[in-house]
C-alpha cells in the first residue's frame, strides 16, 4: 500500500463500506475482506491504489468506532491527568492502526484446496493475501507450514487442467518446490500478481538496505 494515508469520517467510512452504523466488528472486518479482494493493488494494478487507501482509512476508523464504544479506553483518566497511558504487566503494547490494517490485509482469504505437496498425504492448503498454509492431518502426525508471499521466489509453472483449473508449481526460499493442485485459474492469476508485487517490494528494500549501507 502506498505510504500516504487516505483520511476519511465516520459517515464517509459507512458510506464507503456500505453498512448502518454497527459496532459489530466481525461484520466489519467480513466487510473489509471482500472490499480488499475487489480493490486491492496487487491484484488490479495501480490504479485501484487511491480506493485501496480509503478502504483502509475507512477499516481504520469503524474499528476505533467500534472499539470505543464496546470498550471504553482506561487510559484517558490517566491522560486528563496529564499522566502517560501505560501498557498492562504482562501484556503487548496495542498495535497501531496501520499495523492492524495491514495485518488484516494479511489474513483475506482467497481460497481453500487440497493438494499432495512433495508427494506426501494429501493436505488441505488456505490461501490469503499475506501467504499459503500447508495442514497435514492424519492418525500418525499433524503437520502446519506456512508459507509467506514474500518467501516465494518464483513461479515454476502452471499446467492448465479441464473446467478452468490448473496445478501452480512454486519455489521458494531454500530451494523446495511446491505444487498447488485443482487451483481455479483465476486464484493461479491472483499469486502470481501477489508473489511479483512481494518480490518487488523486497527488491525495493533490499535496493534502500545496500544504499545505507554504501553511505555508512
Amino acid at each position: 500500500l502506498a505510504r500516504r494515508r487516505a483520511t476519511v469520517g465516520l459517515d464517509d467510512a459507512l458510506n464507503i463500506f456500505d453498512i448502518a452504523r454497527s459496532t459489530n466488528r466481525t461484520l466489519i472486518r467480513a466487510r473489509f475482506h471482500e472490499l480488499v479482494r475487489r480493490h486491492h493493488p496487487d491484484l488490479h494494478g495501480g490504479h485501484a491504489a487511491e480506493t485501496m487507501q480509503r478502504v483502509v482509512a475507512a477499516f481504520e476508523v469503524l474499528m476505533e468506532f467500534a472499539r470505543q464504544v464496546r470498550q471504553p479506553d482506561p487510559s484517558e483518566s490517566a491522560q486528563s491527568a496529564g499522566a502517560a497511558p501505560r501498557t498492562p504487566k504482562g501484556q503487548r503494547a496495542q498495535r497501531g492502526p496501520q499495523q492492524q490494517s495491514r495485518k488484516h490485509v494479511d489474513k483475506v482469504h482467497l481460497y481453500t484446496g487440497r493438494s499432495r505437496v512433495k508427494h506426501m498425504t494429501w493436505c488441505d492448503y488456505f490461501i490469503t493475501m499475506g501467504g499459503i498454509a500447508m495442514v497435514w492431518a492424519n492418525r500418525r502426525f499433524n503437520m502446519r507450514r506456512v508459507v509467506r508471499m514474500q518467501d516465494v521466489r518464483r513461479i515454476v509453472g502452471r499446467l492448465d487442467l479441464a473446467d478452468d483449473y490448473c496445478d501452480l508449481e512454486m519455489q521458494v526460499r531454500g530451494g523446495d518446490h511446491i505444487t498447488l493442485e485443482q487451483l481455479p485459474r483465476r486464484i493461479a492469476r491472483d499469486i502470481e500478481s501477489l508473489v511479483q508485487a512481494a518480490s518487488e517490494r523486497y527488491e525495493r528494500r533490499a535496493a534502500l538496505m545496500r544504499h545505507r549501507y554504501v553511505r555508512l
